[in-house]
């Protein structure tokens, strides 16, 4: 079974990025994250407003995995059929 974690932006991140011109774009370069991610991984955000002025930022998102596999087994009978 493989895990994804979708990267939502924070409000406050946001806030700070957007310029006092309306941006028309907000991009986010890697919005999902899975165990092949393991590790740092950096993430870029780009900001475009309307008079075509650009802006980037970049920070890094670290994916651990902390969490031991649970194996849950349980017993079972099968009668089988004789022909």
């Amino acid at each position: 079974m493989q895990m994804e974690m979708l990267l939502l932006l924070p409000l406050m991140w946001m806030a700070e990025a957007l310029p006092v011109v309306p941006a028309e774009l907000l991009q986010l370069l890697q919005l999902s994250f899975s165990c092949e991610n393991l590790g740092a991984n950096t993430v870029t955000l780009t900001v475009k407003d309307s008079l075509g002025n650009i802006a980037t930022c970049s920070a890094t998102v670290t994916i651990e995995d902390n969490t031991a596999p649970n194996a849950v087994c349980k017993d079972v009978t099968i009668n089988l059929l004789m022909a």
